[in-house]
């Protein structure tokens, strides 16, 4: 039977970090509203962006400070 390959970088460490969106944060392809948790999908972040992926699936390039990182299970 084939393993199943980690898909990015927080599949190899064990689990992704996650987030708190604090506003609400709209862009043409919706809104991602305030008070829903995100995960961080990939390693990819920058100073001011981190790449996360809300509970529908989608990804989403958030600024950094309308996110509060949680601590343990976080919810």
């Amino acid at each position: 039977m084939l393993q199943k390959l980690p898909r990015n970088l927080t599949d190899i460490l064990g689990g992704a970090m996650k987030y708190k969106v604090l506003k609400d944060f709209a862009t043409n392809d919706g809104v991602l509203y305030a008070g829903e948790i995100v995960k961080q999908w990939d390693a990819f972040n920058t100073k001011s962006n981190v790449r996360v992926k809300d509970g529908m699936g989608r990804i989403w390039n958030v600024p950094i400070g309308m996110l509060k990182k949680l601590n343990g299970d976080g919810w």
